[in-house]
């Protein structure tokens, strides 16, 4: 039996060196996960910038500017395949939060994961947060050594290697990170967050890569 797929919109508002993060009030709130702000959609992509932002009017009396989509994560879920498109934002009109209704955080970046965050908005959080040059716009060509150069250039390698696997823009994306201000650390994580999140495996890339040379070598 086909399982059954929910899909939503998520809006990632940076505010300064912050993200906005939230929660419904329930019972046994210490239990109930944090997440981005957003709504539930039909499967259609077309209408996605219009609906987030006016469900970010309608339910917050908020105004936010989308500038760029981020990714689409999916999980299984009860039995159910959950389906949570992002889009990273700005805010230009401040919320209107009913405290008695919401329970709402503004971490710093270096805070956001310290939050028990429900499981789409886990990756979509962490997708930011390693990717977050490219979505500041914060591009510029960084000197690197030639070793960390070579290793990079295997990483974009692999990602062609795993093409027809991965969303165009993931590629596009971590190809920009490399010319960004992001430490080799920062790319070894991302290039790992690619890795799970899609599950491949870095050594099926490896063994390629064997095979070639001895054919080469023929």
């Amino acid at each position: 039996m086909a399982k059954k797929t929910k899909y939503y919109l998520c809006a990632v508002i940076k505010v300064q060196d912050k993200l906005f993060l939230m929660r419904p009030i329930k019972e046994n709130l210490a239990d109930v996960p944090f997440s981005f702000p957003g709504l539930k959609v039909k499967k259609s992509t077309t209408y996605d910038i219009e609906q987030l932002k006016l469900a970010i009017s309608h339910k917050y009396q908020g105004e936010i500017e989308v500038h760029t989509f981020i990714n689409q994560h999916e999980i299984v879920q009860n039995k159910r395949r959950i389906v949570l498109r992002a889009y990273y934002c700005s805010l230009k009109k401040n919320l209107f939060l009913d405290r008695e209704q919401i329970d709402y955080r503004f971490p710093t970046l270096d805070k956001v994961l310290d939050l028990k965050l429900d499981t789409c908005d886990l990756l979509v959080a962490k997708q930011y947060l390693l990717f977050r040059q490219v979505y500041d716009g914060e591009l510029s060509f960084k000197n690197r050594p030639l070793i960390e150069f070579n290793e990079l250039d295997e990483y974009l390698d692999a990602l062609v290697f795993f093409g027809n696997k991965l969303p165009t823009k993931i590629i596009r994306d971590f190809n920009d990170l490399i010319r960004s201000s992001a430490s080799i650390h920062q790319l070894r994580l991302a290039m790992k967050f690619i890795l799970g999140v899609y599950q491949l495996k870095y050594q099926d890339f490896i063994a390629y890569q064997k095979k070639r040379k001895k054919k080469k070598r023929r």
